[in-house]
Parts: structure tokens; sequence; C-alpha cells
């Protein structure tokens, strides 16, 4: 966590310096004067690195700080010669190599905010899995497991259903308005665990389970037809609300009557989605103290 603070700092400290250097006027007087689309580049430099390098290490792809740099060192290149080399006045060599250079620092800076970032999310993620075990994964990973489903069903015209469960509201998520923005990640990360879990425990090991960050859950259920997915949706519901305080929203879409492919289901179900509050009007709930949340006892 000291290691992301003080990358932050740095990098922070670093773009004002940048800036503030850029708006005095004596340097501009004597000939250092950035241009505009540098701060352009300078400025997608950090943006990208701190958006894309994440979702890569999230992903488990690994990219070097040295690739990063030679990136944008191809970049600067590219704008150099379709722009700044035919541009007047042309700027001189000094300054592109200036320009060049607080390019790659920003690039390099952005890089290890962005790392320690996702390395923070990786054992975040670890963290949760570990107190609530589960079986759900990320739709990439589990690619192949529903292209055999699909062509399974086709094959032999057994039924296939998906069902879509989305993390509504929380019980005391009000609370949660006074705390740090990282202690409402963590504990929204703990809550949507418990649910994978709970999901998990009343799933047939043959269901796929996939989850995303928004609190949303995927289940594409072999052999099973819409009147036993409504009751399969209705038990998590009450299991969730029981043990955990939380409302799940839910849709359902079944193979082939209503779409023929994974997307087309997905999209399906999500527009069907049916609150807990349309299906409980007047049922009253206890509410699940907070410490519930991230107990570590398997329920």
């Amino acid at each position: 966590m000291s290691d992301l603070k003080n990358s932050i700092t740095v990098l922070f400290a670093y773009v004002m310096l940048v800036l503030g250097i850029a708006n005095i006027q004596q340097l501009e007087d004597s000939g250092l004067n950035f241009t505009p689309l540098f701060f352009v580049l300078f400025t997608l430099a950090i943006l990208l690195e701190l958006v894309l390098v994440g979702f890569l290490l999230k992903r488990g792809v690994r990219i070097s700080i040295y690739s990063v740099l030679l990136i944008w060192a191809v970049v600067y290149g590219f704008v150099w010669y379709f722009y700044w080399r035919v541009d007047k006045p042309l700027l001189s060599m000094q300054i592109h190599l200036l320009q060049f250079i607080l390019l790659e620092l920003a690039a390099a800076l952005a890089y290890e905010v962005a790392r320690h970032l996702g390395h923070l999310d990786i054992i975040l993620d670890g963290l949760t899995i570990s107190t609530y075990p589960n079986r759900a994964v990320q739709v990439h990973s589990a690619e192949d497991r529903i292209q055999a489903e699909f062509t399974r069903a086709r094959r032999y015209h057994h039924p296939l259903s998906l069902l879509v469960l989305r993390l509504e509201r929380i019980s005391e998520q009000d609370t949660w308005k006074d705390t740090d923005p990282l202690q409402r990640d963590m504990l929204h990360r703990f809550a949507t665990a418990k649910v994978s879990q709970i999901i998990s425990d009343l799933s047939r090991q043959t269901d796929i389970i996939i989850s995303d960050r928004g609190g949303q859950f995927v289940i594409l259920c072999p052999e099973t037809d819409p009147e036993n997915l409504a009751i399969f949706a209705e038990r998590i519901r009450k299991a969730a609300s029981e043990r955990l305080g939380s409302t799940l929203a839910w849709g359902s879409a079944t193979f082939p009557d209503e779409a023929l492919t994974y997307e087309d289901l997905l999209q399906t179900a999500r527009h069907r989605f049916i609150t807990e509050d349309a299906q409980v009007a007047g049922e009253s709930s206890d509410v699940v103290e907070m410490d519930k949340i991230i107990s570590i006892d398997r329920v």
C-alpha cells in the first residue's frame, strides 16, 4: 500500500512540475515552448496507462515497462514524422528531445501506478475468494465450456437455460456512504463473493457460473426448463435475502425458444430483470449485521 501511495504522489508531483515549467514566461521567452500536441500526448500517456495496464494485469497479461516505453517512443516518432516534421515553424531538436524525455517519464510513472493498482486489485479478489470459496469464473475462462454446452444442446435437442442475477442492494448499504471509498469497495467485494458462494452452493456441478465486477452473475443451466429455472432463481434470491440481507434481481432466457446464441440469451435475460421488491411486496426481512458480510464461516 505504501508503494502505491508513493507512486501516486510522485506521478502527481511530476505532472504539476511539468505544467508549472510550461507556464514560466521566462522559459518561453528563451525558446522553451512546448506544443499543444505534446500536452495531448502527455495526457493520453498517463490516462491510457492507468486504464489499460491494470486491465491487462487483471486478465493475466504481463506487460513490461520497456514495452510501454517503446510504444510511446513509436507514437512520438509517428507524430513527429506526420505532423511536426512538416509543421511551421519547425521545432528545434532540443525541444523534441525534451518533450520525448518528459513523455517517456510520464508513461513510466503512470505504468508504476497502474501496476500497483492492478496488483492491489488481484490481492483483494484473492482475499474475497479465499474467504468465500466459490465456483464462479470470468467469462473469458468459460468460453470453451459455454460453446460445448450449446453444441450439445443443438445436437441432442436438450433444454439449455440462462439465468442472470444482479446484486441490487445490500443490508445497511446506506451506512457505507460515510466510509472510505476503499472500504466501500472491499465491503462490496465481500458481499459479491458471499452471493457467489451462495449461488455455488445451490447450483449443480454441471451449471456454469460466471461473475463480473458489477455484482452480476450469469448461470448457464443445462437440462433445465423455464419452470425449474424460475424455482432455482427463487431459491437463490431467498437464500441471499436470509443469509446476507441483500436484494437480487433476476432474469432468464431459454435456448432455442428465445435465443440461439449465448450473447442473445444474455441480452434477453437482462431485459427481463425482476426485482425482489416486485416479487415479495409487503414481505419483511430481518436486517443482517455488517459483520455477517465479512464472516469467514462457510454457509
